[in-house]
């Protein structure tokens, strides 16, 4: 009788222990960019059948593995450079500097058009542009554009500035940067862009 309660209670332990040492599931919030929503990778934890738990955008054993977003927001505009002239070396206006704003584009639709313009822009000066609602990014992996005009109330229609083309999801190894700087050597504007990615 004392073999079997002596059995039983062993039995009772060693359960005991393996119901203790499966993997724990946690759901992480990000002030990342990520949008503070877990996520499941689906990957193995210890060799049991529990899932390992990844925070969101991120996959693999050891959660190294950048997952491609499905959705990007983009926060805010700022424009850091422009040309101070018109390509024909005169002014962009006729007695004041250039009322700026820029227009985003997918392909050659546009996107986004700002319904504001910063007057008489100083090249040298950042304007900051923040979109109400945030411009969705779709094909995080497709070619956009930025392009920067100046606003005219002579009817003449807007003068172009410049503009860059970009991807948006540029790397599969970069961290998701919340903030990215669209440039290029001979581009005659820059932008900087704030994002906020979704999976």
């Amino acid at each position: 009788m004392k073999k079997g309660i002596s059995l039983l209670l062993n039995m009772l332990l060693v359960a005991s222990l393996l119901s203790l040492s499966s993997c724990e599931k946690k759901n992480y919030g990000g002030s990342d960019g990520s949008g503070g929503n877990g996520s499941s990778s689906g990957g193995n934890s210890g060799g049991g059948n529990s899932e390992q738990s990844c925070p969101k955008g991120w996959t693999g054993t050891n959660c190294s593995q950048q997952v491609t977003p499905i959705l990007m927001k983009i926060n805010k505009i700022e424009v850091l450079r422009f040309p101070g002239a018109s390509p024909d070396g005169s002014g962009w206006d006729y007695f004041s500097g250039p009322d700026i704003y820029p227009i985003v584009y997918k392909g050659n639709t546009i996107i986004w058009n700002s319904p504001k313009h910063f007057t008489d822009a100083t090249p040298g000066k950042i304007y900051t542009f923040t979109p109400n609602p945030y411009i969705d990014i779709d094909s995080p992996l497709g070619t956009y554009a930025i392009s920067l005009y100046d606003h005219e109330d002579t009817g003449d229609g807007d003068d172009f500035m410049g503009g860059i083309s970009f991807t948006p999801y540029y790397s599969s190894i970069n961290g998701f940067p919340q903030t990215v700087t669209i440039d290029c050597d001979d581009c005659k504007v820059a932008f900087r862009v704030t994002y906020t990615y979704f999976w």
